[in-house]
């Protein structure tokens, strides 16, 4: 994704109070985008925790029934397909998280114009709007850097998660062929 830049004309042309109105409604969308990310976030390590239990269950239940091949073969499908299915929810999913903060940095809100501003004023008692305009296009152009950033990583979990479940039902399809095989 390109770096979203808003045009010395368009901050030119938007009023001050328009402009707080955009990033109040901008403000409002990346806190949504950040709100969903963290479900979804906290979501995969659930289904991680539970995928991860069930794999070491069926684990430790197939070291101890070795001589039946009833269960020893079917349970070891399972166990290689959750122990997969487990370790891609971790390694894509859950290892590779970017995250964007929301809000401004006191760096990208200070710049050499306000700080002369400042210094030519003893008691400043108002931001000069060209100033003022910058700092809130600033804030818009990080909102919109933060709902891309956030959404592909929605994105990416979505995706593992899909995959991760394609794996874990065809290890179940492959469990039940393989009892079925061995008991006839």
């Amino acid at each position: 994704m390109e770096d979203y830049k808003i045009t010395r004309e368009q901050e030119d042309f938007f009023d001050i109070d328009r402009l707080k109105f955009m990033l109040e409604r901008s403000n409002s969308i990346a806190n949504g985008a950040d709100a969903h990310l963290q479900k979804s976030t906290d979501r995969l390590y659930t289904i991680f925790g539970f995928v991860l239990t069930i794999f070491l269950g069926i684990t430790a239940y197939t070291f101890n029934h070795t001589e039946d091949m009833l269960v020893f073969i079917p349970c070891t499908i399972l166990s290689l397909g959750l122990g997969i299915a487990g370790a891609m929810l971790y390694s894509k999913a859950m290892m590779k998280h970017r995250v964007r903060w929301i809000g401004e940095l006191p760096s990208n809100m200070i710049d050499d114009s306000l700080i002369k501003w400042f210094r030519e004023h003893e008691k400043p008692s108002k931001i000069p709007e060209k100033d003022l305009k910058m700092l809130i296009c600033s804030a818009l152009e990080q909102n919109e850097r933060t709902y891309h950033v956030d959404c592909e990583s929605i994105d990416n979990n979505v995706k593992v998660l899909r995959i991760a479940s394609i794996i874990i039902g065809i290890t179940i399809i492959a469990a039940i062929a393989a009892a079925i095989i061995v008991n006839y």
